[in-house]
């Protein structure tokens, strides 16, 4: 049906250069439009036992209750070098540490301060963490707009501060949206402004590409943000006023830079649309995805979970109004998270409802065609996957965080067919 509505669409442009061509397979339809390639898939390549999975057993574990180098807090990101060790970033000193393939610590680095090598001050945090080419890493700070690099041993081997545009907005915060050998892609994001009580509105949100050099290059493109809900809010001595608030359930964007280009989808559906560095769209990944509704059991588990965030001793009556006068959105959204692995697959986490036991993530080839899904229990969170191996995020009974390097089975099966 999707290949005749293309070739419908295709028809209607006069111009040889918007004609589509579409090829269709049993799984999968094609179409190559004004230079962008549409591929949809009706079903993952693998399938049932075919499907890749998470080993039930794991290689190597990190993590401690103690205070030990082994013992970790605010895990920012972890990634398995070529040569098998595994290289974990974090908020407490030393901020970046090197554990053998079987997790035994080898060496650290990162702490306190403004210098090379060194992560701001009290409170500071690595938002991200890369593999290098060579066994290097690279961690990112949002604040600072700073990446550092650390060769294989650990040693620090230089800095990128990013520059922002003159006509940026004050109110602007910039966030990573991912790096390539060809440089960097930013958004920024701005606080949402209040519109009339009982509104809800989606901003919009500019993605800046800069070169390897930290030089602003070109505005990529200007893409659908976060939703908000403007509220009647209440102070003390100030009365009522109308206040901007993130509305629950309400599609986000998800988003990530690879070799190919840069990754985004506006979570309202199962599609990613992929980026060259110009700002053009080359690439239109599309799934077939059942939307689902958004029930109450979903909203009763979301109000329980926020009353509980409250501390101890609080008045909880305000939040709750709040929670109860808030317009929840009638389904879910459709995706959670994306990211882009080694081999440079689309990884893309389907939204989960807040009493699934599980997360699903749906995997596609460069080309855009859906390969696989990999299903994961709730609060397991995907950290690297390099090869057949993937480094995962727990939490033990007593919230101790954990890093897990297991297999993937399946995938290298999948190489050899």
């Amino acid at each position: 049906m999707l290949a005749g509505v293309l070739l419908a669409a295709s028809a209607c442009s006069n111009s040889a250069q918007d004609a589509a061509v579409t090829v269709e397979t049993e799984a999968v339809s094609v179409a190559d439009s004004a230079g962008m390639r549409i591929v949809h898939s009706a079903r993952p390549r693998y399938e049932g036992n075919l499907r890749w999975r998470l080993s039930d057993d794991w290689i190597a574990e990190i993590g401690a209750a103690d205070d030990s180098v082994h013992a970790l807090f605010d895990v920012a990101g972890s990634v398995r070098l070529m040569d098998g060790r595994i290289v974990v970033a974090q908020r407490t000193a030393p901020m970046i540490r090197w554990f053998s393939g079987d997790g035994e610590y080898l060496t650290g680095t990162g702490r306190p301060g403004r210098g090379p090598g060194e992560y701001g001050g009290e409170g500071a945090r690595i938002a991200r963490l890369w593999w290098l080419p060579g066994d290097s890493v690279a961690t990112w700070e949002h604040d600072d707009r700073r990446m550092q690099v650390y060769g294989p041993r650990g040693e620090f081997v230089r800095s990128v501060a990013l520059e922002l545009p003159q006509e940026m907005s004050a109110l602007s915060y910039p966030q990573i949206a991912g790096r390539s050998g060809r440089g960097f892609v930013l958004f920024l994001r701005t606080p949402p402004r209040p519109g009339v009580v009982g509104e809800v509105r989606r901003d919009s949100m500019p993605y800046l590409h800069y070169d390897s050099t930290g030089g602003f290059d070109r505005l990529l493109a200007t893409l659908p943000g976060f939703v908000s809900f403007t509220t009647d809010a209440q102070s003390r001595g100030a009365g009522n006023f109308p206040a901007a608030v993130p509305l629950p359930f309400a599609p986000g964007p998800v988003s990530d830079v690879g070799p190919d280009g840069f990754h985004y989808g506006s979570g309202e559906s199962f599609e990613i649309r992929r980026y060259d560095t110009t700002g053009n769209p080359d690439l239109l990944i599309r799934r077939a995805h059942d939307v689902r509704d958004l029930d109450n059991v979903a909203i009763t588990l979301y109000k329980e979970e926020r009353l509980s965030s409250l501390r101890p001793g609080a008045q909880t009556g305000p939040l709750r109004q709040a929670l109860d006068n808030v317009p929840y959105p009638e389904r879910l959204p459709a995706v959670q998270r994306l990211f882009i692995d080694r081999d440079r697959m689309v990884w893309v986490q389907e939204y989960a409802h807040p009493a699934d036991a599980e997360t699903r993530w749906s995997v596609f080839d460069p080309t855009g065609v859906w390969i696989t899904d990999v299903v994961v229990p709730k609060g397991v969170e995907i950290l690297d996957v390099s090869g057949d191996h993937v480094l995962v995020l727990v939490r033990d009974e007593s919230d101790v965080e954990i890093v897990r390097l297991h297999t993937l089975d399946g995938r290298t099966d999948a190489r050899t067919r």
